[in-house]
């Protein structure tokens, strides 16, 4: 039986929140993809697609992860630096493991307008 999910978006994480966070995370992984700069962009993009990030998951030195709201699902959004073979990869081990309960599962990818950046919005089947 699939639980439900809570689609109620709490609040809407202002933008320096996202900072701090990222700032800290900084200090952790110092080759760190993103900076400061990156994080408004990504946070701005963002929204323009109606995509609320109310969460940082995790950042290294391969993109970071956001929970958003995104329609009415709480989604799991991956942004990573453009790098089409890796993309490719990915999307390969997803059609693999389409099958798999608790993997991923991919609603929607795109580059932002300078192609500088990678979104992989999925969400996660509960069991």
């Amino acid at each position: 039986m699939e639980q439900q999910q809570d689609i109620q978006l709490k609040y809407q994480a202002p933008v320096y929140k996202f900072q701090r966070i990222f700032e800290q995370n900084q200090q952790k992984h110092k080759e760190s993809m993103f900076d400061t700069k990156d994080l408004i962009s990504i946070y701005n993009e963002l929204q323009k697609k109606e995509i609320y990030l109310t969460s940082f998951i995790s950042q290294g030195s391969f993109g970071c992860v956001f929970e958003a709201k995104y329609k009415e699902e709480i989604v799991a959004v991956k942004c990573s630096r453009v790098n089409l073979e890796k993309i490719k990869e990915e999307e390969d081990i997803l059609i693999l493991l389409k099958d798999t309960p608790y993997v991923f599962k991919s609603i929607e990818n795109f580059l932002n307008e300078t192609k500088s950046i990678y979104y992989q919005i999925t969400k996660r089947y509960l069991f």
